[in-house]
């Protein structure tokens, strides 16, 4: 598939060159919940538990290079035009804890998210719903 093919252009041609900053745009839709969820659990060989889509915005940090003040920045910017996405009971978004307001950290190359392949110092991935 088309990803798997930038990967690949990446990997071979930027592998020694350094990236500063990477951000992924994403906007969340329904289909998280009906298709993409779903499927990433039947590829883990998992069983999908239902959830909710978070309502508004949060970021997907780096668990290895969490760069907290860059991901508040960022949380105290977007808060001023759209509401942040508050944690469930559990005090987590999508299944994972909240480690800062509107911001999960997750090990990016296990969740194999964009932002894993180029390595950069500031790197997060964008969510908002609806």
């Amino acid at each position: 598939n088309e990803s798997k093919a930038l990967i690949t252009y990446l990997e071979s041609n930027f592998k020694n060159k350094k990236w500063i900053c990477h951000l992924d745009l994403h906007e969340t839709t329904d289909t998280d919940e009906t298709e993409f969820r779903p499927a990433r659990a039947a590829e883990a060989g998992k069983e999908y538990v239902p959830d909710s889509i978070p309502d508004g915005f949060y970021l997907v940090a780096n668990s290895k290079n969490p760069q907290k003040p860059w991901h508040a920045a960022i949380i105290d910017s977007v808060q001023k035009v759209t509401h942040i996405a508050p944690p469930d009971d559990d005090g987590n978004i999508i299944g994972e804890h909240m480690t800062q307001e509107g911001v999960i950290e997750v090990d990016v190359k296990q969740w194999g998210l964009c932002m894993s392949v180029v390595d950069a110092d500031f790197a997060t991935t964008t969510e908002v719903y609806p």
